[in-house]
């Protein structure tokens, strides 16, 4: 018994090598910079130039007030902040929590600033920059020179993974229209976020019988359909495509190469 509740123990808090969390950090927050870019120009998001509700009417909408408006400078210095900030957090690991922490407050503040506008995806980056700020910190293995970090890290991350998708197809399934009808794919892909590649597919996967098999082989990959069929959200595809990065061992990614993260002591 003693036994089997140590490798439990060892299992969630464990000692493990850093490697698949500093991808996936990394490769999260570069999804969050991308997404910065969907609401350029900085002066009509940002700026008093752009349209932006009182905050009476952010009250009556259920919101508390914005945040203040920048100055155009203070926009695209916002911004440079945000970038500066993931290249510390790629280059540098020992600067990682200042890096998470300026992230973190970024993504607050682009929440604040415009509600409307940051969506699901802003704030499933506030919860990660979050959890990767204050949970337990990196060092170095004086045996081996490699980056180390407890386990509880990244099993509270995988198991956002798994909640996420289980809240969102129970949501789907059960409050929504999947097992309702049979043409769920047919009429979402050709509603507000249809693309150009949903309009193709529409006309030729899907349309034609002989090739809807296809369509639903192309089906599995549930990101990599959205990124295509669904305008303006590829963020979202890219944000979760990062979290599996925690799923592939650090032996395995040492195979395919350090891509630069951990310099080798000395």
């Amino acid at each position: 018994m003693k036994e089997r509740l140590g490798r439990w123990v060892e299992f969630w808090t464990g000692p493990v090598e850093a490697l698949p969390l500093r991808i996936f950090e990394v490769a999260f927050a570069g999804t969050f910079l991308l997404r910065l870019t969907r609401n350029f120009p900085v002066a009509e998001w940002l700026t008093e130039e752009g349209f932006h509700l009182t905050s009476a009417e952010w009250a009556t909408l259920g919101y508390p007030a914005a945040f203040p408006l920048l100055p155009l400078w203070g926009a695209w210095l916002y911004v440079a902040g945000m970038a500066a900030a993931w290249l510390v957090l790629a280059l540098r690991p020992g600067w990682r929590r200042w890096a998470l922490g300026a992230l973190f407050v970024g993504a607050v503040y682009a929440q604040g600033v415009d509600y409307l506008s940051a969506s699901s995806a802003n704030k499933q980056s506030i919860m990660v920059f979050a959890i990767l700020l204050t949970g337990p910190g990196l060092w170095r293995d004086i045996t081996t020179g490699r980056w180390m970090v407890s386990a509880a890290t990244v099993r509270a991350l995988q198991a956002t993974l798994l909640v996420l998708y289980f809240s969102a197809g129970w949501a789907k399934a059960f409050a929504g229209d999947w097992l309702k009808y049979s043409d769920v794919l047919f009429t979402q892909v050709q509603g507000v976020h249809r693309s150009e590649v949903a309009a193709w597919a529409l006309r030729t996967l899907i349309g034609w019988r002989r090739l809807r098999p296809v369509g639903f082989f192309l089906g599995i990959g549930m990101h990599l359909i959205i990124a295509l069929l669904m305008a303006n959200l590829i963020f979202f595809s890219l944000q979760m495509w990062a979290y599996y990065a925690l799923f592939v061992s650090a032996e395995r990614w040492g195979e395919i190469g350090r891509v630069g993260m951990f310099p080798r002591q000395g």
